[in-house]
């Protein structure tokens, strides 16, 4: 029952985004409004974090789920699959780059912090 309360505080600050947004006539999304609202109601003490704790970390838990629907519907709507597999080349070499850079790093500030301490380094 107390995470359904939760969940009820986290819909009703999001239905009133939604009615600023439609009331507001500027345009921002009404979740953005939501957001605000929910950041500025934690911030002043309006919700306290135990209010929303449990329902916010399951929805924090589920939230990769949210967009496996709309990107499967985007992949099937479009001509995306190029500039996709463009994507997925571009972030693992990157990734590996990444990884081989720091790993490169932290070998060579240990070897000199040892250098500096006068120890004996393995392998030298």
């Amino acid at each position: 029952m107390k995470i359904l309360v939760q969940f009820m505080i986290i819909v009703v600050v999001t239905l009133v985004g939604e009615a600023m947004a439609f009331f507001i006539n500027i345009p921002i999304p009404g979740p953005i409004y939501a957001f605000v609202l929910m950041f500025l109601c934690l911030l002043f003490g309006i919700i306290k974090i135990e209010q929303v704790r449990e329902a916010g970390k399951f929805l924090v838990l589920i939230l990769p789920i949210m967009f496996i629907a709309p990107a499967a519907a985007i992949l099937e709507e479009s001509d995306i699959a190029d500039v996709l597999i463009r994507v997925i080349v571009i972030a693992v070499v990157t990734t590996i780059a990444v990884m081989a850079a720091t790993g490169y790093t932290a070998q060579y500030i240990v070897r000199r912090q040892k250098r500096r301490n006068g120890e004996e380094l393995e392998g030298e």
